[in-house]
């Protein structure tokens, strides 16, 4: 199953000053990992604990957040809104009377999933709505087709694909799930030694579905 996009962890080492998401982070590994991406040939994008689904030419500033801190998966809590209404009061006189209706809030956390989960639909199938605009590397999958994704980052990152991508019909593949580091670093020497043509020939991994 050949992937149609591809996505890279981002590191927790990276430069002092704003640069371009490809060159913001300075780990071995996401430099391995950012070289296979680039000698694929399949349009790719960084995974951001902080910003979300990026794309490698964004400037952005340097940051610390990890990507445990999104975790676990998020859901909307529901508080007491004080909304006035007439009406009868408990003292049985006309009045203004608090509903206590309730609405759904979201926290940072929250609203990165969100982000995250808009931005996965818009650069692999294009935004819903007209008035937004297209991603300028958007992928232009059919609306109903299935995504097939190309996960290259830890198992936290492969998680929040999995779960932002679940109602838009994607399929994640995570070819080194489960390795070391240093076994990391030697299968992405070996790929990036191969011909750009042969990088298809991709080491067999795990295939995540859902």
């Amino acid at each position: 199953m050949n992937p149609h996009a591809l996505i890279v962890g981002c590191g927790a080492a990276k430069l002092d000053r704003a640069a371009p998401a490809r060159e913001l982070y300075t780990g071995s590994l996401f430099r391995a990992a950012r070289a296979y991406a680039e000698r694929s040939g399949l349009p790719w994008r960084i995974l951001s604990a902080e910003h979300g689904l990026i794309s490698p030419d964004k400037v952005i500033e340097p940051y610390d957040r990890h990507m445990k801190t999104r975790f676990p998966w998020p859901h909307g809590q529901k508080v007491e809104r004080r909304v006035l209404v007439r009406g009868i009061r408990p003292d049985g006189l006309m009045g203004w009377v608090a509903t206590g209706e309730t609405k759904m809030t979201f926290g940072d956390t929250s609203w990165w999933w969100l982000g995250l989960f808009w931005q996965l639909h818009g650069w692999l199938k294009a935004p819903k709505h007209e008035d937004w605009e297209r991603p300028d590397d958007c992928v232009n999958l059919p609306r109903g087709a299935q995504a097939v994704v190309e996960v290259h980052a830890g198992r936290l990152y492969v998680d929040a694909i999995e779960r932002a991508g679940r109602e838009h019909g994607v399929t994640a593949l995570a070819p080194l799930d489960g390795k070391m580091l240093g076994h990391r670093l030697q299968w992405y020497s070996r790929s990036n030694e191969k011909p750009a043509n042969q990088l298809d020939d991709r080491a067999a991994g795990q295939l995540r579905l859902f």
